[in-house]
């Protein structure tokens, strides 16, 4: 990309990048690359929720701005207006309860039938979403590189334990 805009790596003010939730292997790659660019060059990190794009990308002031997260579940951003965003994970069922009347927007055709009792809205995503997010995240003054992680809105030790045994541990007991 930066050999077809005639770019050295260099010349870059920073690098943006989608931090996740999305594909364990996916943002890990993605991450890991951004994070080695910006500390090759000096180059300032932007590392942005792919929930808070998706909320600014459908113009989500209040309501919901929900992923796939498998399993029955979905990444959920809930946008309250002049409040910034509480990212968390809910199963599909209670996301509809939670939900009300209040609008819901998904980036995943697959989400539609699903939440279909609050009538989601499809807003796919595309790089350009990021730059209001990056450009904000910039402005606050970036993200640490040495910092910097995926996120996958559980902490990461419950992310470990799914992957190493397929089920997950809560209050209620073990689930699959």
């Amino acid at each position: 990309m930066l050999s077809a805009a005639g770019l050295k790596l260099r010349e870059l003010d920073g690098v943006g990048v989608m931090a996740g939730p999305g594909s364990f292997t996916g943002v890990r790659t993605g991450l890991a690359t951004a994070k080695g660019f910006c500390e090759a060059v000096g180059l300032r990190l932007a590392a942005v929720s792919r929930l808070e794009v998706l909320a600014g990308a459908a113009g989500l002031e209040a309501g919901f701005a929900a992923l796939d997260a498998g399993r029955g579940q979905v990444y959920v951003r809930e946008q309250r207006s002049g409040e910034r965003g509480m990212e968390y994970l809910l199963g599909v069922e209670e996301l509809v309860a939670r939900a009300g009347g209040q609008r819901v927007v998904v980036a995943e055709e697959k989400l539609l039938e699903p939440l279909s009792g609050v009538q989601p809205v499809l807003r796919a995503l595309r790089p350009a979403d990021m730059l209001g997010p990056v450009r904000r995240c910039f402005a606050a003054g970036g993200t640490d590189v040495a910092w910097a992680d995926a996120n996958y809105v559980v902490p990461e030790d419950q992310i470990y334990r799914r992957l190493a045994a397929g089920r997950v541990k809560d209050e209620d007991g073990p689930r699959t």
